[in-house]
């Protein structure tokens, strides 16, 4: 279990922006490996069939697969699938040239024009995820100090966990109940038949 010193610290760097943390290569090894397979062995079979064909359109089924099963952290990972795999899709139409060119080079250049667009659409998407951060799920909150547990095992406020992990913001007020209890010569007491 994290020290609350080191829970401090941490809290204090990200409430400035800053992560202590390392960004980690979020995707699973197996979807890397999976992928890259898919897109091998579909080069194979663009460069064995004809391309007269649109096997071309093959190649947007791994950009469509990382676009479903990368995180949000994988931009990268996903412009890399997109350009590896519009390279395969020309070069494919170069090995194994079709018997009528412009119908092939047609062909081509629309699954180029579909894997930029799954790509494009993928990487938006997450970026909307990522500003629209809602809450989701249960929160373990402490019962006495109200702090709330993270992901990494970090308690943190309450209004720092919420700041940190949304777009709320806190502004502080009194409500009347706790005004009257600390402060009873400035708010005036709201009782009914008095």
């Amino acid at each position: 279990m994290p020290s609350t010193g080191a829970s401090h610290e941490r809290t204090t760097h990200r409430a400035a922006g800053l992560t202590l943390l390392s960004p980690r290569f979020r995707s699973h090894p197996l979807l890397i490996l999976s992928n890259l397979g898919l897109v091998l062995g579909i080069f194979i079979l663009d460069v064995l069939i004809a391309t007269d064909i649109a096997i071309g359109m093959l190649y947007v089924a791994p950009v469509a697969w990382m676009a479903l099963w990368s995180s949000k952290h994988d931009t990268p990972l996903m412009v890399t699938t997109a350009v590896g795999c519009t390279v395969f899709t020309i070069a494919g139409f170069f090995l194994h040239p079709a018997g009528i060119h412009w119908i092939g080079f047609l062909n081509r250049l629309i699954a180029c024009f579909m894997i930029w667009l799954t790509a494009t659409l993928s990487i938006t998407r997450k970026r909307a995820e990522e500003e629209t951060k809602i809450l989701r799920g249960l929160l373990p909150i402490c019962a006495y100090c109200k702090k709330i547990r993270d992901d990494a095992g970090y308690w943190e406020r309450m209004e720092v966990f919420i700041s940190t992990n949304s777009q709320a913001q806190f502004s502080h007020a009194i409500c009347p109940e706790c005004g009257e209890e600390h402060f009873p010569t400035v708010f005036p007491a709201h009782r009914t038949g008095t």
